[in-house]
């Protein structure tokens, strides 16, 4: 049974209110976007309620044990209200929680005190983004391990991390967003404890400079996120031992090259380096990796050539991305050695040749072919029976042969925008 009371005009109720006594089969109860501004100890008596939304509210103040004989309760929303701290075991015994959201409040600081035997028999999300934390500090002398796989921390304006402060979670939490921060650097004070992390997001923040063992204990570790920030330069180690790394966004730095042996030993499957000052495709850091990488993005780079020896060891390359660059020629056999490619994107390119024999190679599966914004004065033949979408818009075209067409029978998206044609192709 669902009981919905959102959108009213409710401020405060007296307990025993939302105990079982009155609807023992209640599985789900909405009072969100009303007027509460605290929530008493045992407030909430429902062993049976699996959904608790209170969001949108004005929520300022929750006591401890608010949330009592909850065995159920598998989400427990409090986004969008004024909660400013959380005090121990606000949240206890809540064993099936796996879902707590307290996104949109104005809490300063995390107490993990306060989810004391919370997600023991799930694995709990705690979502914490868009809160007024401004520093990671530990706030207490023994720190109590908690159940937490899943920590979102984006959103805020941390710019330091406590040594030791992600200890209670060090042994459980594989997914940790630090995301949209304003953190400069870190080094394995701040994040060397998290033994069993799967995923880090470090997107947007200030990072001028990582330590090359901050995440030499993460030894789980399979994607990785960098982007946004103002990296110069990576130390060739920083991946090191990370043998099941997968996906890595180094995308919108600064960076002018990639170490050698940057991805050694690891299983790198998608590389976004997009967004840099690279002058050339980084052969030799990738080279570690040419059994196993899939997806490449160089976009908005400096490549000036793309030749016949920078891509021959990739072979099981699905996706490259060399668009935005300074592209001026391709070399014939720059795709010889890439048969599985399915997408190739080279638009936005001052090219001054293209030879569509240079597609021979990945005659057999490419899909999607962008030329868009090459300079292209006319439409080249291309040899590509598989080809579904073909983009060649905001070029020089002012013709096209119907003999072109003809040989791409399987394009369903082609679009010619941007040109100078005088009538539909034929």
């Amino acid at each position: 049974m669902t009981t919905s009371l959102q959108d009213n005009e409710l401020s405060r109720f007296q307990r025993g209110t939302f105990h079982s006594q009155a609807n023992p089969h209640l599985r789900v109860l909405d009072l969100s976007f009303n007027h509460l501004t605290s929530i008493d100890h045992d407030a909430f008596r429902f062993p049976e309620l699996i959904r608790l939304i209170i969001s949108d509210n004005h929520l300022e103040h929750l006591e401890p044990r608010a949330f009592v004989d909850m065995t159920r309760l598998t989400l427990l929303s409090l986004e969008g209200n004024q909660i400013r701290n959380l005090q121990d075991e606000t949240f206890q015994n809540l064993h099936r929680l796996r879902y707590l959201n307290l996104a949109h409040n104005s809490l300063s600081s995390l107490n993990f005190a306060a989810f004391d035997s919370v997600g023991t028999l799930s694995h709990l999300s705690l979502d914490l983004s868009h809160n007024h934390l401004q520093a990671l500090k530990v706030n207490r002398s023994t720190p109590l391990p908690t159940s937490i796989m899943s920590l979102h921390l984006s959103h805020n304006n941390i710019s330091s991390i406590d040594v030791t402060f992600f200890e209670p979670v060090r042994n459980e939490l594989r997914i940790l967003n630090l995301s949209n921060n304003i953190l400069s650097e870190v080094s394995p004070d701040d994040l060397g404890q998290l033994r069993r992390l799967h995923v880090l997001d470090l997107t947007k923040n200030r990072l001028e400079r990582i330590e090359p063992t901050t995440f030499m204990a993460s030894r789980r570790l399979r994607a990785v996120y960098l982007g946004h920030n103002k990296l110069r330069g990576l130390s060739h180690s920083i991946f090191g031992g990370q043998t099941r790394l997968k996906d890595v966004d180094l995308s919108k730095n600064y960076l002018e090259s990639l170490p050698e042996q940057l991805f050694q030993r690891t299983s790198l499957e998608n590389l976004r380096a997009s967004d840099n000052k690279l002058t050339e495709i980084p052969v030799k850091a990738l080279n570690p990796v040419q059994s196993t990488l899939r997806h490449l993005d160089l976009s908005g780079n400096l490549i000036t050539t793309i030749s016949d020896s920078q891509l021959n060891q990739i072979q099981l390359l699905v996706k490259l991305d060399l668009s935005r660059n300074q592209v001026t020629s391709v070399d014939r056999e720059a795709f010889c050695c890439v048969p599985n490619l399915e997408v190739l994107n080279l638009g936005s390119n001052p090219l001054q040749r293209f030879d569509p024999d240079s597609l021979l190679g990945v005659r057999p599966h490419l899909r999607h072919l962008s030329l868009s914004g090459t300079n292209l004065t006319l439409l080249p033949s291309l040899q590509l029976p598989g080809l579904r979408s073909l983009d060649v818009s905001n070029n020089e075209l002012t013709f096209v042969p119907p003999n072109t067409l003809a040989n791409l029978s399987e394009v369903r998206e082609l679009d010619l925008s941007g040109n100078h044609l005088p009538a539909p192709p034929r």
